[in-house]
């Protein structure tokens, strides 16, 4: 009967010289001693990964030691080579296996309840990170997946796309329609947009505060008609009950505003208001448009483009600026960028210093025209005339984009910025004429803006209680609240009573506690705080609640437009939109659960880049960014 080798001859190799040698780390011994070989394994050899001599040093964990080795080296191939105590694997860079290794391969099992719900939590991952479908079926993931669960068998890259995307968008519809359901008070945001390959697509936005992506309608070759708008936000208001709606936002265009009109006709008590924002950008672009400061724009953007455009005054350009310490890039403005004129004017006052250096520097070739203005006072003075026009905008206009609701401050921000500008205005040396329609535009637009629900919700800031309204601004806003409140069956004397007692701090608005640090916390968390006291709080968290721009509906644009690139061209545009469905509620949802402040989805349980444009767009943009047929004059 043979002589059985001992478990230890498993990790060796016998020599063509003679003795034994190390499968892992090539130390050879002279003649095959187990208790040398296993002592060798077990303390001495540190590529041998440490699962293997677990097993060797207890062998009851596996029945067959021999075919575990096996295995292992079959799904980890390595390459030894003769006298050298390294390995390396194939098609890869020299490495050491981890010591630290506690999943073998060789014992991994896994159910299929299990595979599938890491398949789940995979098509998550991939979905909401805008990775490529096509990474489960690269090999180098394959070979990732394998080395981290051998067991696992990742979906191909058809099933991701259509069975996972499918269970995870209906999930999230899921979660999102329960969360809408929930809420007593709800606003609509609506918008439509152009993706790649140029479809007209209409996403919908629910407020409840906080703006949950909802719906999303490919309209094809039918026009946005005041009509087929009206239509389509009618059956979104119904989904989830008309009654529940007060404001509906949208962008100014016509035939937004005239869908509105048709939705008011049929439900009275709903408020349309177009995009604050939007409002602010056509300000931004009254401005801008005016005849002077337009010419002045154009030879900022021309001193810039001179300095961008050759590679050599870059270069001299970076070179002086970093002597100075001065690392502001030099910024031209973006179609699509509301603040684009801003960083334009504010790149440039930044590097004052380098760019008239740069002027008089010898060796550097720039006309005569374009030197002139750079050394030139009255330039630079230009430009900060045009930043304090511009600033005050554009600060409101940041502020506002906010997912916060904010429609407290917008009487008091509005009239506030009105004040501003015509200060100075009345500064700066305008032609009369030009600063009359500068001046009558601002009006325009703050007037346009400005609706009953506005006067509202100053009166129940209980910071301000509307002291700055004037007498018919002040009726105005207690007409809405009183309307609001025959609308949801609220006994009229009550409410009045009520909001009387309010404004003069009586009955139980005459504790002391509720006006401690109310100036501290948003007037919506304020209310919310008294829901179930009184009638007039459940009106004023109706009217604190609402949106007071689409910006919300423009980042799921932004959304899809990052996931559905010229790189990833082959989705389909309801993927691509099921994609943008998952991305934007995901980060939405987790952010305000992360909130732990403030509960910002109003629920009912108890009764929420620097882009540059290219140079044939640059003096063109001064011209389309009020271009809007939508202007109210």
């Amino acid at each position: 009967m043979p002589k059985i080798k001992g478990k230890a001859w498993t990790f060796f190799n016998t020599h063509e010289q003679g003795g034994v040698i190390c499968k892992y780390c090539n130390q050879r011994y002279k003649h095959g001693n187990v208790n040398k070989m296993t002592t060798h394994i077990v303390k001495n050899c540190f590529k041998c990964p440490q699962h293997l001599k677990n097993i060797l040093k207890n062998p009851s964990l596996v029945k067959n030691i021999d075919q575990s080795v096996v295995t292992w080296q079959e799904n980890n191939p390595v390459s030894v080579v003769p006298g050298s105590s390294s390995f390396e694997r194939p098609g890869s860079s020299m490495s050491t296996l981890s010591s630290s290794a506690a999943i073998t391969p060789f014992f991994d099992t896994m159910d299929p309840a299990t595979n599938e719900m890491l398949n789940q939590r995979l098509a998550k991952a991939v979905f909401i990170s805008g990775a490529p479908f096509s990474l489960v079926e690269h090999p180098l993931w394959i070979e990732f997946f394998k080395a981290i669960r051998p067991a696992f068998v990742p979906p191909s890259r058809n099933r991701l796309a259509r069975t996972y995307l499918e269970s995870q968008y209906v999930e999230m519809k899921n979660n999102v329609n329960f969360t809408v359901n929930n809420c007593k008070h709800l606003h609509l945001q609506c918008d439509g947009w152009s993706n790649l390959r140029n479809e007209p697509i209409i996403n919908f936005l629910i407020s409840t505060p906080a703006p949950l992506f909802v719906d999303f309608v490919f309209s094809g070759e039918r026009r946005y008609t005041a009509t087929y708008l009206y239509k389509q936000i009618e059956t979104v208001m119904k989904k989830y009950d008309t009654k529940k709606f007060l404001v509906v936002i949208g962008d100014n265009a016509a035939n937004m505003r005239a869908s509105f009109r048709l939705l008011q006709e049929k439900y009275p008590h709903i408020v349309p208001l177009g995009c604050l924002a939007h409002l602010l950008h056509l300000l931004c672009g009254d401005i801008v448009n005016s005849s002077s400061i337009k010419t002045k724009i154009a030879d900022v953007i021309q001193v810039t483009k001179t300095i961008k455009n050759s590679h050599v005054l870059k270069a001299t350009f970076d070179q002086i600026g970093r002597e100075k310490d001065v690392t502001v890039a030099l910024k031209l403005p973006a179609l699509t960028r509301w603040g684009s004129y801003l960083d334009c004017l504010k790149s440039v006052v930044t590097n004052k210093s380098v760019i008239q250096t740069l002027a008089v520097t010898e060796g550097v070739i720039i006309t005569l025209e374009i030197k002139k203005k750079i050394l030139d006072d009255n330039f630079w003075n230009h430009i900060q005339n045009m930043m304090s026009l511009l600033e005050p905008i554009i600060n409101l206009l940041i502020k506002v984009q906010s997912n916060e609701p904010q429609i407290h401050i917008v009487y008091r921000e509005l009239t506030k910025l009105e004040s501003t500008l015509m200060d100075i205005i009345n500064v700066i040396n305008f032609e009369e004429f030009e600063k009359d329609n500068i001046i009558k535009k601002l009006v325009d637009r703050k007037k346009f803006a400005l609706g009953d629900i506005h006067f509202a919700a100053d009166l129940l800031n209980p910071s301000t209680q509307g002291c700055d309204l004037n007498p018919t601004q002040l009726l105005d806003a207690m007409t809405f609240i009183y309307k609001m409140g025959k609308h949801s069956h609220i006994n009229e004397i009550k409410l009045r009573s009520e909001l009387v007692n309010f404004r003069d701090k009586e009955d139980i608005w005459a504790k002391t506690i509720l006006w401690d640090g109310h100036d501290s916390m948003p007037p919506l968390l304020w209310w919310r705080g008294l829901r179930g006291t009184c009638e007039l709080a459940d009106i004023a968290i109706r009217i604190l609640s609402a949106p007071i721009t689409s910006a919300a509906t423009e980042r799921t644009f932004s959304a899809f437009s990052w996931l559905h690139c010229k790189k990833r061209n082959r989705l389909t545009t309801t993927n691509a939109a099921k994609l943008t469905y998952l991305t934007y509620n995901d980060k939405l949802l987790n952010t305000y659960k992360s909130n732990t402040n403030q509960n910002i989805i109003d629920t009912d349980k108890n009764e929420e880049s620097d882009d540059e444009m290219d140079e044939d767009e640059q003096l063109s943009t001064i011209e389309d960014i009020s271009s809007d047929e939508s202007v109210l004059i």
